[in-house]
């Protein structure tokens, strides 16, 4: 799932990708972003910038049992697009409901990230 927009002269996306997809189009983002790592060695919450680069990963747990089952992706900023890095198909969910329970105008992929997070 790919969505654009325009922003100030700019074409401004956010990206949902497998990991798979994520290495073979941009290796040397995977190579900052995970690390050498695959989604399922993920264990923690974390974010890095470097050059023009913002990337980290994610691991949330239920919120009914949060011994139980993780979301777990990672995240990268660049080039004006965020990406994410989701093995699991939970992400086009939860950006859908994110979507049908505001009224969002996209701004930029930062802010995007941080409203995401919120």
């Amino acid at each position: 799932m790919r969505r654009e927009w325009e922003n100030d002269g700019l074409t401004e996306a956010i990206e949902v990708v497998t990991s798979k997809d994520f290495k073979t189009a941009h290796p040397e983002l995977f190579d900052r972003t995970l690390v050498g790592k695959t989604i399922n060695q993920i264990h923690f919450c974390k974010a890095n910038h470097y050059k023009n680069i913002t990337s980290g990963s994610f691991v949330v747990p239920d919120k009914r049992d949060p011994s139980k089952e993780r979301i777990v992706f990672a995240f990268c900023i660049a080039s004006n697009t965020l990406y994410f890095i989701d093995d699991t198909n939970k992400i086009e969910s939860l950006l859908g409901n994110m979507q049908k329970e505001f009224e969002y105008a996209l701004t930029t992929p930062i802010v995007f990230l941080l409203d995401f997070m919120q």
